[in-house]
């Protein structure tokens, strides 16, 4: 699958390590990148004094050695970075995800829709989520929470629906709270839904 890394001006060098697992680039704007090879994510930057020219990864794949336009070169530690060993490729903007308080369920949320995913089935680096998605709105997600008991998920949309599912009969129940919603939470015995609103007002 195609991923696309962005660096901030010209690369004047790219390396992977001998494993796989890492890209490392450098180049005019005065950094040393190292990429995930598995999803494309920036795993951390080193700034240099000038731009970047030289790299290599040590045999071993522990080290990474950087030189710039200065001839300043830099040996780092890099054996501390973990590669994931699951992950999920989605289709739109995915920034909410949790698990629920027994750990059976992944939920998350891939712009206006919910998926409810159980991590065992997550099998290999390169999967994406099975089936359809559980949920769907005509409007992206704001927020999720999911209760302590693992019963119910609290949603809101940036058009201010706010619904609350019963994950195993999933009904859904709209809720309408006397404002803006901006905060969601459940009460510790899951039997309240809070809402706290941008007009500073808290709700159950």
């Amino acid at each position: 699958e195609d991923l696309t890394m962005l660096q901030d001006s010209a690369i004047t060098n790219i390396q992977v390590s001998s494993d796989g697992k890492w890209i490392s680039t450098t180049g005019d704007d005065n950094t040393v990148r190292v990429w995930s090879a598995y999803t494309g994510v920036e795993m951390f930057q080193i700034p240099l004094e000038t731009a970047g020219v030289a790299l290599t990864f040590s045999n071993d794949n522990q080290r990474l050695v950087s030189g710039d336009a200065n001839g300043n070169i830099d040996i780092w530690d890099i054996s501390g970075m973990t590669t994931p060993t699951h992950y999920i490729q989605f289709d739109a903007l995915t920034w909410i995800s949790k698990f629920t308080a027994s750990g059976n369920t992944l939920i998350a949320s891939d712009a206006n829709h919910v998926w409810l995913l159980n991590p065992r089935e997550l099998s290999s680096p390169q999967s994406r989520p099975p089936g359809n998605s559980s949920f769907d709105f005509k409007n992206d997600i704001y927020d999720l929470v999911v209760s302590p008991d693992s019963q119910w998920i609290g949603i809101s949309t940036y058009a201010n629906e706010y619904i609350i599912y019963n994950l195993k009969t999933r009904i859904p129940v709209r809720v309408t709270p006397s404002g803006d919603a901006y905060a969601l939470a459940f009460s510790v015995d899951s039997s309240r839904f809070i809402t706290g609103t941008t007009d500073g007002v808290v709700q159950t």
